[in-house]
C-alpha cells in the first residue's frame, strides 16, 4: 500500500480550561521521538490550541489488545478518502490523551492510531483531557483506574498489571472477538456509547459466549452469531444494549 499520499494532520487541540498545559504540551510534543514541532496558534473561539503533530509511536495504550480485522476495516475506510478528506477527518478526530509520568497516554481510538501506523501516517492530532504528569507511576495508575481511563482486563477477562500494557500501539495483542464487536456494532447489533471501553466489554462477552472456534477463519459466521447474542438477556447489562423489537399483532414496535 502506498504511504506517500497521506498528509500529516495539522492540529493538536487542547480542551478549554487547560491553557496552562500549553507549555508542557509543546515541550512533550517537541521531544516525542524528536519529531513534532509547535507553530502559531489559530483563532479558535478562545479555546487554546497548539499546532503540532504528535508521533503515532509516542502514544501509549491504555488497553491490552485490539482487533486486527477491525484495524483493517478502519484502514479500508480511510484509504477510500481523498488526501484532503483524510486530512479533514484526522483533524476532526483528535486522539484523546492523558499526560502522565511517561508521556502521552491514549485513552480512546486505539484502532484509529494503529490504522494510521499501518498506513504510514507518522503523526496524529491529540486533545489533552487530563494532566497527571505530577503523579508518580503508582499514583498515576490508581488515578487512571479510579477515573475509568484504563482497561486492565485482557481479552479473556483476566486482570493484568499496568506493566503489561504495551509501550505503543504496535505491541497490542490481537483479539479476534474485539474485531467481531466492531463489525457487529457497525451492523447495528448494539449502540455506540460514551461508556469507557464499551466495545472491549462487548468483545469479552462475545469471547465467552461465541460457539465459533476459530473466529478469524470463520469471521462472518462469528459476526452473525454475535448479532444474535447481542439481543439476548445475557447482554442486557452491557453498554449500548438494544432491546429486541416486539411484535404486537401485525405491528412491530421498539420497546
Amino acid at each position: 500500500m502506498s504511504h506517500g499520499r497521506f498528509p500529516a494532520p495539522r492540529f493538536v487541540a487542547v480542551q478549554r480550561g487547560v491553557s496552562a498545559l500549553i507549555p508542557l504540551l509543546a515541550l512533550l510534543a517537541s521531544q516525542a521521538l524528536g519529531a513534532a514541532s509547535v507553530v502559531e496558534v489559530p483563532p479558535m473561539a478562545a479555546t487554546p490550541a497548539v499546532i503540532a503533530a504528535v508521533p503515532v509511536l509516542a502514544l501509549r495504550p491504555t488497553q491490552l489488545d485490539l482487533g486486527m480485522v477491525a484495524v483493517a476495516y478502519r484502514i479500508a475506510k480511510l484509504e477510500d478518502k481523498s488526501p484532503r478528506k483524510l486530512q479533514c477527518y484526522l483533524d476532526a478526530h483528535s486522539v484523546p490523551v492523558v499526560i502522565g509520568p511517561q508521556g502521552f497516554y491514549l485513552i480512546d481510538r486505539h484502532h484509529l492510531v494503529r490504522a494510521a501506523y499501518e498506513m504510514g501516517i507518522k503523526r496524529l492530532p491529540i486533545i489533552v483531557k487530563h494532566d497527571y504528569s505530577d503523579l508518580g507511576l503508582k499514583a498515576f495508575w490508581e488515578r487512571m483506574e479510579k477515573k475509568k481511563l484504563v482497561d486492565l482486563l485482557d481479552q479473556f477477562g483476566e486482570r493484568q498489571p499496568p506493566s503489561a500494557l504495551a509501550g505503543d500501539v504496535t505491541g497490542l495483542t490481537d483479539s479476534p472477538a474485539r474485531s467481531v464487536a466492531t463489525v457487529a456494532r457497525e451492523e447495528g447489533a448494539f449502540l455506540k456509547t460514551k461508556s469507557p471501553f464499551a466495545e472491549n466489554n462487548w468483545a469479552r462477552f462475545f469471547q465467552e459466549n461465541l460457539t465459533v472456534q476459530d473466529i478469524n477463519h470463520n469471521f462472518n459466521q462469528a459476526v452473525q452469531e454475535a448479532k444474535v447474542l447481542s439481543k439476548s438477556p445475557l447482554a442486557a447489562s452491557l453498554p449500548g444494549y438494544r432491546k429486541p423489537r416486539q411484535r404486537i399483532g401485525q405491528v412491530e414496535i421498539n420497546p
